[in-house]
């Protein structure tokens, strides 16, 4: 047997064919182990079954398919190929004799982290799998790429060599490193040694990690530029989708304007059929043939190395050089191939006579291309910026220009949609004016025709436009009308009021589809809308003018309004009336079928008509253009309010084609007569015209992978389930032709709604068991309609709803109990000790060292994963990357953030010239991760561990002593500990177990532990109309947020680190978050806190419940004791916090003032404005200003020369210097009056002080900043700058002094001890206060060469932070004590106090069970010494 990977690709497919077809002669009855990923909601089962359906398995029985390709879901780049450990041991103990892996990322313009992640850590992944297997002998064949040369190309006498390229003076270990840490070294090599994009580098650099590990049969096959196949399975064959050679032609056909050179150089190509045979043959160690195999594929066998044998079965002996190229060998006949310049010739013609292009355009430019530009020899610097001059730049310029318009043309949506890869031809320059030559095997025969080969290529690149232009074709959306015929109704002499309804549309959405059905004679009709129309702004006074009339919501049940608005309409008409409502009063927000209301039904009875009839008219929708905030209206429980601005932002996305809502059916059913009784009636005929309008619903392929994702069952079982008789499902029209929704719903609340489109169907099923949901499902059911169901996938899909169904009662019922009390737990706390040792913990191979597994176990759980050793998500920092021509450029991995992924090219530079250094891109970075192998063991026994896991309920995920956890849990993010952690000189205790409480266990006083809240962060009670919410300690402030919201609220506050610090944090340190102006620090918002002392639980009673008593006076409170107490008191549970409704409206705003003491007094005034203050304001100092500017994207040539015309004017106009000017953001915050004055106040204020407005973009950029910037200290100290903030509270009389003392300090300390370079030290102001303000400073400086460079700045931060105590400031505003400030306390608190706190402390934790040792705290080791 053999193990494959790369099946879904373009060579690893016809590989797949080629092994099952030629088993036998290759001694592999038992077939082929395919490793497949899961992808866009298809199981890798699935995708492996869509691959086989194709003609060119044909050949293949059904059983065959199923016996003779095993599928293994997998991904290659985890470890162990993110497989169970069943799976893994059935693969080592199956005979596989080879291993194949050509899976891999061939993108040209990956970044270096993603490429070393897609191409080399998954061979190495596969290559140590390989290992594992039960045969010792079992080849591992890798495919890599003939250009893994640099930029050597050969020459006919000296063709590129089948041996490893040498990467001299750059080591293969350091570079896959840096590709995935600072990327700056990989970046430098890259460039110096000529590779051309990240693919051919991420290659050759898996080449030589694979040839370094001996005792193993690695063989590395190197294909050149693979196209279409020349005879198996078919000619012409190229995949399911174009690349390399066949996507250029492709791009051209669609985008003749773009600039192309082609020359008269041979292109080096292979055709993929002969790339399989090859790598068989290589891998094998035989020559075979096949019946079917013509003279070209004879030829082709027969000039394979001599030595290898020509038998049917393998050589044992022979072993296969480790080193192969496919292409055709330097010494092939010159017919077997072609120029790029032919290439170009045929691709234009066939695309003009097929009318993919015009031919004037395509001749004109075929002369430039093929004539012009091979004539100038340009290098590739210079087309490049040919390319940018007339292709990017125009075509950025156009889209910019038309983004602000309120509609986009078909032309410029295609235009943005081929934005990504209009750069192709720059990819593709390297190989188009380069002749290479190899050194292969593989001679062409003397028959083969290239140039009948070139024009396949060619007409495979037409098959595929003609494929994306029907596609194209059938993706619009066009209403099924032709239901609508067979009910077609007379209207000529009759008074008749007709009266259609309509599921799930709104008022434009219902207008047109009248307009889309005129030929049924209906005039547009009198649409029943919202009261909610007619209050907004334009759209109101146009739907009352477009015979619309108002309905209000919840209103009485004899509404007279109503009945006006239908007697004007019935009296007023020439012809019958034609009303469209909606049958259940309002849009479903989950697609669920309401109750029906029937007061509109009513009103008509009540007119006396006696032909009015109703049309029930059912619209089946894959997508809802609305979906998102229908499903957060549901999940809040209310109602968005509706406004003119939010309408016009739907119809701008509607013009700008970003509104995909798949297709759409309309069908009609039987007309029904109005009775005119009213009272049971009227209640049957509403609930009949659900009951047609449920028989009407439609289901399609989307619904069915919603419901299959939703579900966890396959999408066979929901298909048979819905098809069974007994349901009468409808299946949507051509369900399996293509032109449906794009993708599948990419959350759970979205893959429940579409679900729920057919949910209807299964509520008579569960009726006597789910009373409930079954009227939820289906309002419109009788008592005779219970059915019972003996199709086992209609049952399979029963079970799973009912599952569903009994957890949410569970849920509701769990947060509707009384929270009457918190855990009862001693929860002790942190014992830790001292150990140092210094060894690099990042190998070569991190995936696969023992020691890292825990960190990168940790690492690989999600993207919401905390960096260790790092600030933040560890899928998010910045990188350092080098240009061609050496300039270097950062960017920030991700897409957590609005700068994220974009180029900066002003950083580097900047960092540059305030530190007077230069950034070596190929110097080694400062590690990463520091060693936790030399960690020392923990203290804890292992019977001390068994004894924590009892008390903790067996739960083994609740105890951990990894060196890794205890790193996490013994550290903080200063400065110092980041230091300590990435170089392994671990200075800092370290916990001996890191433990989880639950919420009702009790853990032994005496065991040293830290205590991991992560599993208390629930919301236990909310009282809206007190204010209030009771929450566990142990929840983020990004969850806490997230959680408020979803039930329309929000606590008000929010520091930089929300998305990482908890509730506990927060009171323990007594934080202080951005909208403090609003909302307050946090003892303004926690009302009462619950926590675990060392003599139990310290809590408030109450006799009311879910309640809290507010202020009171009496005495000393429990939350006073807790707010800033370091966790050195006990372990805070849970607090009852303030909250407030969500905000009506947010906004933001900036300004540039002259200088800094012109920002200042700015600031200082607006501080005074009370209730017209904002909820935040920032000011940045002109250093912090002209960092943020560095921090900007390289936006397009128009916009870069609008803001620079912008700034440059604005300058002169205000009388500003770069070097003075200062800027200060704003949000606002609150209802729409509130923000509009303060607003009004904020501008006036701001041209009272000579400010220029920088306007709202500005605002928010500069607010969302603040959470990317905190990257930037871990990124500098990639490159030896180390950097820390910290802030103060300062009284508005001494503020300026302290700013510029401090300053003055740090410049004269580093100067003082003859520091390398120019420290850089920036500030900001930012909470406000009545007497005074928050300032944070920022200080780095260059620490290569500095002996013990942490000591050195923490001496220095010392010194600053004595500084500010002298001029004034505090020694902390939120940050609180800790340790670090820990030896200032005697100069802000009396030695009286400081002996009273510690006796309190001794009072309520005796034996220091607390002993976290912040703030004055510290000193009670000495009390730990004396009780032990």
């Amino acid at each position: 047997m053999v193990l494959l990977t790369g099946t879904a690709g373009f060579i690893g497919s016809l590989l797949l064919r080629e092994l099952i077809l030629h088993r036998s002669s290759l001694s592999i009855p038992g077939g082929v182990f395919v490793i497949v990923r899961s992808k866009r909601g298809k199981s890798a089962r699935e995708r492996v079954d869509r691959l086989l359906s194709q003609a060119m398995f044909d050949f293949l029985t059904n059983k065959e398919k199923r016996s003779l390709v095993r599928v293994v879901e997998g991904d290659v780049t985890l470890p162990d190929c993110s497989m169970q450990d069943e799976q893994i041991k059935s693969l080592c103990q199956s005979n596989i004799t080879h291993v194949f892996h050509c899976a891999a990322a061939v993108s040209f313009s990956q970044s270096l982290e993603d490429a070393a992640v897609s191409n080399i850590t998954s061979s190495l992944q596969l290559h140590l799998l390989t290992k594992r297997l039960r045969r010792k002998d079992t080849k591992f064949i890798y495919i890599s790429t003939a250009f893994v040369h640099g930029r050597n190309t050969g020459t006919q006498s000296e063709p590129l060599a089948e041996e490893l390229f040498p990467l001299y003076p750059y080591d293969p270990g350091e570079l896959y490193k840096s590709m995935l840490g600072s990327q700056s070294y990989a970046s430098a090599a890259m460039n110096e040694l000529g590779f051309p994009n990240t693919y051919t580098f991420s290659k050759c650099v898996c080449e030589h990690l694979l040839q370094a590990n001996k005792g193993d049969e690695t063989i590395i096959i190197r294909p050149s530029i693979v196209g279409p196949s020349v005879q198996e399975p078919f000619e012409g064959w190229a995949g399911e989708k174009p690349s390399t050679i066949v996507a250029a032609a492709c791009l051209y056909l669609k985008f003749p304007y773009s600039l192309w050179c082609f020359g008269k150089e041979m292109v080096p190509f292979v055709p993929v059929d002969v790339v399989c045979r090859f790598v068989m043959s290589k891998s094998f160690g035989c020559s075979y043939t096949h019946p079917s195999v013509d003279s070209f594929a004879e030829e082709q066998l027969e000039d394979e190395k001599k030595e290898m044998s020509p038998s049917d079965v393998c050589d044992e002996n022979n072993a296969p050089n480790t080193v192969a190229t496919v292409a055709w060998d330097a010494s092939s006949p010159s017919n077997s191939s072609f120029s790029w310049l032919a290439y170009a010739f045929s691709v234009t013609h066939l695309g003009a006579v097929c009318g993919h292009v015009n031919r004037v355009v395509a001749y004109a430019s075929l002369v430039v291309w093929t004539k012009l530009f091979p004539w100038l020899n340009l290098s590739l610097d210079t087309f490049q910026c040919l390319h940018f001059i007339f292709v990017r730049a125009p075509l950025d310029i156009l889209l910019d220009l038309c983004n602000q318009l309120p509609w986009k043309p078909r032309i410029v949506r295609d235009l943005k949609a081929l934005s990504p890869i209009i750069d192709l031809p720059m990819l593709f320059y390297p190989f188009a004016n380069h002749s290479f030559y190899f050194n292969s095997d593989l001679v062409a025969p003397p028959d083969f025709n290239g140039e009948r080969y070139m024009f396949s290529c060619a007409v495979a690149a037409h098959r595929f436009i003609e494929m994306i232009e029907r596609q194209r074709r059938n993706r619009s959306s066009q209403l099924d009308v032709s239901n609508l015929r067979e009910y077609g109704i007379e209207s000529a002499g009759k008074k008749d009021l007709h009266f259609a309804t309509a599921q799930l549309l709104s008022l434009v959405q219902a207008m047109l589809n009248q307009f889309q059905i005129c030929e049924l004679g209906f005039d547009i009709p009198h649409i029943a809308a919202a009261s909610d129309f007619a209050s907004i702004p334009i759209i109101g006074w146009l739907a009352k003018n477009s015979n619309a009339f108002f309905l209000k919501r919840g209103g009485a049940k004899n509404d007279q309004n109503l009945k006006k608005s239908l007697i004007r309409i019935s009296e007023g008409r020439q012809s019958p009336a034609f009303i469209e409502a909606f049958i259940e009063g309002k849009r479903s927000r989950n697609r669920t079928f309401m109750k029906p209301k029937t007061g509109f039904l009513r009103c008509l009875a009540e007119l006396g008509e006696q032909n009015s009839i109703v049309l029930p008219l059912t619209i089946n929708y894959q997508g809802i253009p609305d979906e998102s905030s229908l499903i957060k209206e549901a999940n809040i429980g209310c109602r968005e309010k509706m406004s003119l601005a939010k309408t016009l932002n739907w119809l701008y996305c509607v013009f700008a084609g970003n509104v995909n809502i798949g297709r759409v059916y309309v069908s009609a059913s039987g007309a029904l007569v109005v009775p005119n009784s009213n009272g049971k009636h009227i209640h049957e005929l509403a609930y009949t015209i659900q009951s047609r309008h449920q028989s009407r619903v439609m289901v399609s392929n989307f619904h069915i992978r919603a419901a299959s994702l939703t579900l966890g069952l396959s999408e066979k079982v929901i298909l048979e389930a819905l098809l069974e008789l007994v349901l009468g499902c409808q299946i949507w029209p051509g369900m399996d032709t293509e032109g449906g929704f794009p993708h599948t719903p990419d959350n759970g609340d979205s893959q429940w709604a579409a679900m729920l489109q057919f949910g209807h169907l299964f509520g008579p099923f569960i009726v006597t068991s789910h009373p409930m949901w079954s009227l939820w499902l289906c309002p419109s059911f009788k008592s005779l309609d219970v059915q019972v169901s003996t199709n086992g996938a209609v049952n399979s899909v029963l079970s799973k709803l009912m599952r569903h169904f009994e957890l949410a009662e569970k849920v509701v019922a769990l947060k509707a109990k009384i929270a009457a009390s918190v855990s009862q737990t001693n929860h002790n706390a942190i014992g830790l000790r001292h150990h140092v040792k210094n060894t690099a913990l990042c190998g070569v191979r991190p995936l696969f060292s023992s020691h890292s597994v825990g960190v990168l176990n940790d690492q690989l759980q999600g993207s919401d994963t905390e960096a260790f050793g790092a600030w933040g998500y560890r899928d998010s920092s910045f990188v350092l990357n080098v240009q061609p021509d050496g300039s270097k450029y950062v960017t920030m991995k991700g897409t957590r953030y609005s700068i994220s992924g974009k180029p900066l090219t002003g950083l580097a530079n900047f960092v540059e010239q305030e530190l007077n250094l230069v950034i070596d891109p190929n110097g080694r970075t400062f590690p990463s991760c520091g060693d936790l192998r030399n960690i020392h063991e923990s203290n804890l026994t292992s019977e001390g561990v068994a004894e924590i896991v009892s008390l903790l309920g067996g739960d083994q995920s609740r105890i951990s002593i990894r060196p890794v956890d205890r790193a996490r849990h013994g550290s903080g993010h200063t400065q110092e500990d980041m230091y300590d952690l990435r170089t392994g000189l671990i200075r800092f205790r370290l916990p001996d177990a890191v433990g989880g409480p639950g919420t009702k266990r009790v853990i032994d006083p005496r065991l040293m532990i830290s205590v991991d809240m992560k599993f208390m962060s629930r919301v236990l009670w909310v009282n809206e109309e007190d204010g209030l919410a009771h929450v566990e300690a142990g929840i983020t402030g990004a969850e806490l947020i997230r959680n408020m919201e979803t039930l329309g609220f929000t606590i008000g506050h929010e520091p930089d680190s929300y998305e990482f610090s908890t509730l506990g944090g927060w009171i323990a340190t007594k934080a202080s978050g951005m909208k403090q102006n609003k909302y307050g620090n946090i003892e303004d918002i926690v009302r009462e806190v619950t926590a675990v002392g060392a003599k139990g639980l310290m809590s408030h009673k109450h006799k009311m419940e879910k309640t809290s008593i507010g202020r009171s006076s009496t005495g000393v409170e429990l939350k006073s004791l807790m707010l800033g107490s370091g966790r050195c008191l006990g372990i805070i549970v849970s607090a009852v916090l303030k909250i407030w409704p969500l905000a009506e409206s947010r906004s933001h705003e900036s300004v540039l003032l002259p200088n800094f003491d012109t920002g200042l007094k700015f600031v200082k005034d607006l501080s005074k404005m009370r209730a017209m203050k904002p909820a935040s304001v920032r000011l940045l100092d002109n250093d912090q200003f002209r960092l943020g500017q560095a921090l900007k994207e390289n936006t397009s040539s128009y916009e870069s020369f609008r803001s620079l015309a912008s700034k440059k004017i604005g300058y002169y106009l205000g009388n500003f210097s770069e070097k003075s000017v200062v800027c200060a953001t704003i949000m606002f915050e609150g209802t729409s009056d509130e923000v509009k004055a303060q607003k009004k106040t904020f501008r006036e204020l701001a041209s009272a002080h000579g400010g220029i407005l920088a306007g709202s973009k500005v605002g928010k950029a500069g607010y969302d900043l603040t959470f990317a910037i905190a990257y930037l200290r871990d990124f500098a100290l990639n490159y030896n700058i180390l950097g820390e903030s910290f802030e103060t509270f300062v009284p508005w009389s001494k503020l300026k002094q302290v700013i510029q003392a401090t300053k003055h300090k740090i410049y004269s300390e580093h100067k003082h001890r003859s520091l390398p370079g120019v420290p850089f030290v920036c500030c900001r102001i930012t909470q406000l206060y009545d007497d005074g303000a928050c300032v944070y400073f920022y200080f780095c400086m260059k620490i290569s060469g500095v002996v013990e460079p942490s000591e050195v700045y923490s001496a220095i931060e010392r010194s600053a932070r004595q500084e500010i105590l002298n001029n004034g400031g505090s020694l902390s505003h939120h940050h609180g004590l800790g340790k670090l400030r820990s030896p200032f306390v005697c100069q802000i608190y009396s030695q009286g106090y400081i002996d009273s706190l510690v006796a309190m402390k001794k009072a309520l934790d005796p034996i220091n069970t607390f002993g976290a040792n912040n703030g004055l705290f510290s000193m009670m080791d000495e009390i730990n010494s004396k009780v032990h």
